[in-house]
């Protein structure tokens, strides 16, 4: 088991997620504990967390890593179909110049932009048609479409966030989350 005290930034700023990405492959996150951010004032006015986790097994960690291949995998085919799909719906290119994609079914290609989008998509969402998702999405799929390049060295070319998502919800766990709204101490001047 492991427990350390880390600053708040760690959790939510994109500067940190290849820290993210390292603990969930390496680790399983037990709980996080949001402290107050007076609670190290006297050292730092940084908002802090605890963390703590426990190391995987090396089993745990060859699972995170099939997972991430099967994914990352996934993302690369889509990732390719979707711009080939915007770049014949909205720049007027010859659908038959774009292997992957021209013996696709409106479906199919309607099915890839959906699965792409599987974090955009609302119900409403469903019954538009290719080009109106190709048109209501494209900056959100001109995003899914580039890999990261600060994580690239560790996790391969690809949109990290994606892929992760479809990591974490095979290797889904609970984890216990609270927020202290008081330190148990008083200072005085």
């Amino acid at each position: 088991m492991l427990g350390v005290v880390l600053p708040e930034s760690v959790f939510d700023t994109m500067e940190n997620k290849y820290v993210r990405l390292f603990i969930y492959k390496y680790f399983k996150v037990k709980a996080v504990v949001s402290l107050p951010q007076v609670a190290f004032e006297l050292f730092t006015s940084t908002k802090t967390s605890l963390l703590f986790t426990q190391k995987k097994t090396k089993e745990d960690i060859i699972k995170w890593d099939e997972l991430w291949a099967k994914y990352d995998k996934e993302w690369d085919n889509l990732k390719t179909r979707c711009k080939n799909l915007i770049d014949v719906y909205l720049n007027k290119k010859d659908r038959s110049k774009y292997p992957s994609i021209k013996n696709l079914t409106l479906q199919e290609e309607k099915e890839i932009l959906q699965r792409m989008l599987k974090n955009y998509i609302e119900l409403p969402d469903i019954s538009l048609s290719v080009q109106q998702l190709l048109a209501e999405y494209k900056d959100e799929l001109t995003d899914l479409c580039q890999y990261d390049k600060d994580t690239k060295d560790v996790f391969d070319f690809v949109n990290t966030w994606w892929v992760f998502g479809e990591v974490a919800k095979e290797l889904n766990y609970k984890i216990f989350v609270a927020e202290v709204e008081n330190v148990g101490y008083r200072r005085t001047g």
